[in-house]
């Protein structure tokens, strides 16, 4: 009897142990997974580099339509991150100088058109990609005689956790393309839509027009450009999908 119950103590140490040891080692295996999830959790919430969080990193204030049936509009732009307030006023300046410029006859015989006469405004396009902030400018010229004319494109690129400003180079880059690329696919592309139409596209003068590569990252992922393209009627804008 006393030997089994020496036997029975062993035993019971054996198991302790083992029970004691198995928790310390759990202890000391989990922790750091734990504290990796929290430091992720804690790392995304920085990224968020919005002033408003209850707003959009781009959104559009004071908005006024002149036109209806001409969708003419006017409305100041706010980026809503920061380093980029230059840009802002020079975006709202220049939407002021084009509403003061505005030509309106109310005398007008005909009243299409709510009696607007001349206008040059733009339109804004935004859009959100996964790390991409993009923001299109597109900018047209109105008159009685020619109606609507596009003039030109301008796009800001940023990346959505560090607020930083692409460069055209740095885009091209990071979808593998160079502007000799860009250039050829703006020429194939034009060639064929010269296929397909009866004006007479001109690729060479189009890729002349462009003084900066309007290129910007559309919301499925895609690295697009806004260009003129230049034919013998009217030149006319066109988005062209450069990956």
């Amino acid at each position: 009897m006393e030997k089994n119950g020496w036997k029975f103590i062993v035993f019971a140490i054996i198991v302790l142990i083992i029970i004691v040891g198995g928790f310390f080692l759990m202890q000391k295996s989990f922790p750091k997974e734990n504290t990796t999830k929290v430091a992720n959790k804690t790392s995304k919430k920085a990224k968020d580099i919005r002033i408003d969080k209850n707003k959009d990193y781009i959104y559009f204030e004071n908005s006024e339509t002149i036109a209806h049936d001409l969708d003419i509009e006017y409305k100041d732009v706010i980026f809503n991150f920061k380093n980029y307030e230059s840009i802002q006023k020079q975006l709202n300046d220049e939407a002021k100088e084009y509403k003061d410029a505005l030509v309106i006859d109310e005398e007008l015989e005909e009243a299409d058109f709510d009696n607007v006469v001349k206008a040059t405004y733009k339109t804004y396009e935004y859009y959100l990609y996964d790390n991409y902030i993009s923001l299109v400018v597109n900018y047209y010229h109105f008159d009685r005689e020619d109606l609507i004319s596009y003039l030109d494109s301008d796009t800001y690129v940023f990346d959505k956790e560090t607020g930083n400003r692409y460069t055209e180079d740095e885009l091209l880059a990071k979808f593998n393309l160079t502007k000799e690329d860009v250039i050829n696919k703006i020429t194939n592309h034009i060639t064929d839509q010269n296929l397909l139409t009866d004006e007479e596209l001109d690729a060479d003068a189009s890729i002349e027009a462009i003084d900066d590569y309007a290129i910007f990252v559309d919301r499925s992922g895609r690295l697009s450009i806004s260009i003129v393209v230049k034919n013998d009627q009217k030149d006319y804008n066109e988005v062209i999908i450069l990956s």
